[in-house]
């Protein structure tokens, strides 16, 4: 989808777009997973924490893209791997 998107739109800078493509989806994604987080911890909404696997798996594609390895870096210092799947039960952080 991502070529066909590329080619229908007539894209000309390929690694521009990637380059945003990647900065708009890891920031999207990091706020949907601290909006689960939250609806869990301060509404006691647990349903979504099932979906907290696959947004993840989607921020680190989107951390892949050189451009954000600062961002990848400060994840890796601040959020321990263990957390990037489920939050922590609560009171465990």
């Amino acid at each position: 989808m991502y070529e066909r998107y590329l080619e229908g739109a007539g894209v000309a800078d390929r690694a521009a777009f990637a380059h945003a493509y990647a900065v708009l989806g890891a920031q999207r994604n990091l706020r949907i997973v601290g909006v689960f987080a939250r609806l869990d911890r301060r509404d006691g909404k647990a349903h979504y924490l099932p979906f907290m696997d696959r947004v993840w798996g989607l921020v680190a594609r989107d951390l892949r893209h050189p451009a954000l390895d600062p961002v990848a870096e400060w994840l890796d210092r601040h959020v321990p791997p263990a957390w990037r799947t489920r939050p922590p039960a609560r009171g465990a952080a």
